[in-house]
């Protein structure tokens, strides 16, 4: 099955892109589209890249939602269980960080543009200068 416009939706939100500027870097596109099987307009027998690709987005979408759990920041004491919940914070995040790297390699990217595990993207590009003003 081809990636649908959501698919691509999460694999750019989790590579740091916006759809707003695809004209300007269509290889994230051209990438996504190629890794499909060519019953579906790729360039693959089959669609084994397809189904990697979305194994890591179900896995992405995990971790996003475990993050999402955190409620409150410090150590908690459960049952005399003590939690430091800004490490395992941390811990989650440089998981989904390394998950993002796989989808990376996949899609034969460096890397991500932007980190979309930190509270601030800090990609390369900025909009002055994807206008071509920068």
């Amino acid at each position: 099955m081809a990636f649908t416009e959501a698919d691509r939706v999460l694999i750019r939100q989790y590579v740091g892109w916006s759809a707003i500027f695809l004209q300007y870097q269509p290889l994230l596109e051209s990438a996504i589209t190629t890794i499909q099987s060519k019953l579906d307009g790729g360039t693959r027998d089959d669609n084994s890249t397809e189904l990697l690709v979305r194994s890591y987005l179900a896995q992405l979408q995990k971790i996003d939602a475990k993050l999402m759990e955190f409620d409150c920041l410090g150590t908690n004491v459960v049952n005399k269980i003590q939690q430091d919940n800004i490490r395992a914070r941390m811990v989650i995040q440089q998981w989904g960080r390394t998950m993002v790297g796989r989808l990376c390699t996949v899609l034969s990217l460096e890397g991500p543009i932007s980190d979309c595990y930190s509270s601030h993207p800090s990609g390369p590009v900025t909009i002055g200068y994807a206008l071509g003003a920068g």
